[in-house]
């Protein structure tokens, strides 16, 4: 009896130890998951438009740079890449690699000029004849410096091109599907409630982006003075959310016409993990959750 009592309970310890085991593997990988979630994305932003300048480059880090996407825009061409403990992985292959094109030295002909001096006749002097000038050799013609993303092996994409026609009659199509959705929330008496839920979410996640070394430069216009004046509004209201000790946004508003140009850098970086926390208090407000239920049901009756 004591020996079948040893052996249940040699199997209980063995079943309880590999249940642990288990549940420890469990426990370390959603801490290694929140711990992931928790890490923030780094964005680093530079570039200017207005007039004739349009360029701009940008990079989106994670996990101590190890995954990394930059981008570039200059010249209508837009070129990126996707590295991993700096080795490529992926890149922008829509368009092959520019083909330099080969200028065609002149050939240097080799001629050999002989000249050799008159023998004059004893006693009679005549004037010195001056050697034919020798031919300069052709210098190598200089090739212009290739541009940064050329140097760092990326591939560029061809411009973007323009709209097709009946794009906006589509893209009208697929929206007016949501106008019932649309004509519920206007017709919603608890609406107020909604926009001020969303309004606190968008106001915490901005004021969460730590912006650090950020400056920006922004002179706009429209024809009518009055939208002029109305954008100004609306930017100053989103701009108190990103000024801080490291970003300092500059608004020039031009009434005079319309005009349009941006120049700076902009550095900041987003936690998934507050986002998500954000989210889920925004689903909280029993008046977004009833909105959202009402959505889906029209998309479910859509799909069906």
């Amino acid at each position: 009896m004591e020996a079948v009592l040893g052996v249940l309970g040699s199997i209980l310890l063995f079943i309880g130890t590999a249940l642990l085991w288990i549940l420890g593997i469990l426990l370390g990988i959603i801490l290694l998951f929140l711990l992931l979630l928790a890490v923030p994305i780094r964005f680093r932003l530079r570039g200017a438009y207005g007039g004739e300048v349009r360029e701009g480059q940008g990079e989106i880090s994670y996990f101590l740079r190890i995954l990394r996407l930059n981008a570039y825009f200059k010249e209508d061409r837009l070129a990126w890449r996707a590295t991993v403990f700096g080795r490529q992985i992926t890149g922008s292959e829509s368009s092959p690699e520019p083909e330099e094109e080969e200028l065609e030295e002149p050939v240097e002909e080799t001629v050999e000029h002989v000249y050799r001096e008159p023998q004059e006749p004893p006693g009679q002097t005549g004037e010195a004849l001056t050697p034919p000038p020798k031919p300069q050799p052709s210098g190598k013609v200089e090739m212009e410096e290739p541009p940064d993303w050329v140097k760092k092996g990326m591939r560029p994409i061809k411009p973007i091109k323009p709209v097709e026609a009946g794009f906006w009659e589509r893209l009208g199509a697929r929206l007016s599907r949501y106008a019932d959705l649309w004509e519920k929330f206007k017709a919603y008496p608890h609406k107020q409630e909604i926009w001020r839920a969303a309004r606190r979410a968008i106001g915490k996640i901005l004021r969460s982006l730590r912006l650090r070394n950020s400056t920006a430069r922004i002179r706009f216009g429209w024809k009518d003075p009055a939208n002029t004046g109305l954008t100004l509004g609306a930017a100053s209201m989103i701009g108190q959310f990103l000024t801080g000790d490291g970003c300092h946004i500059e608004l020039e508003p031009d009434f005079d016409g319309a005009c349009l140009e941006v120049d700076g850098k902009l550095e900041f970086r987003v936690r998934i993990l507050y986002i998500l926390w954000v989210g889920l208090c925004l689903l909280g407000n029993r008046h977004v959750r009833e909105l959202l239920l009402f959505a889906l049901k029209k998309a479910r009756k859509r799909a069906d």
